[in-house]
């Protein structure tokens, strides 16, 4: 499944009702412009690996609260050297359901950036996982 925006995803996790998602390519059309991820893929309960654009800008995100919170097959996550999350103040159950032993791929140079979101994910409800680069 390929989604253009945050409104985008948020309908169409909903609308398919998440059956058979395995994958998602998240592409931004209006990059930086959003606040919230609120819920974003709640509902995709067999979600394996979640890919971003390489340019996604998520500097004015705030709220991250249950965007992953029923991922409970979510083992990867490929993200830009753009996705920033030290504007995230919202972290409500983030990441309760996702397995443990999770692997964040990030670009070369962007270490600090996969520790952020290896660190939240750990400390939001999983365990064990580790970044690594591509």
């Amino acid at each position: 499944m390929v989604i253009d925006g945050v409104e985008a995803a948020v309908k169409e996790t909903y609308d398919f009702k998440t059956t058979g998602i395995h994958k998602v390519r998240f592409y931004i059309s209006n990059n930086g412009k959003f606040t919230s991820f609120y819920q974003l893929f709640y509902p995709c309960i067999t979600l394996l690996s979640f890919r971003t654009s390489p340019y996604i800008d998520t500097s004015n995100v705030t709220n991250m609260n249950l965007m992953f919170q029923r991922c409970e097959s979510l083992t990867s996550l490929k993200i830009g050297s753009s996705c920033n999350i030290d504007n995230v103040t919202d972290w409500y159950r983030f990441s309760i359901n996702v397995p443990s032993g999770g692997i964040v791929y990030y670009p070369s140079g962007s270490e600090d950036l996969a520790a952020a979101w290896v660190e939240k994910i750990n400390a939001k409800g999983s365990s064990g996982w580790t970044s690594e680069e591509y």
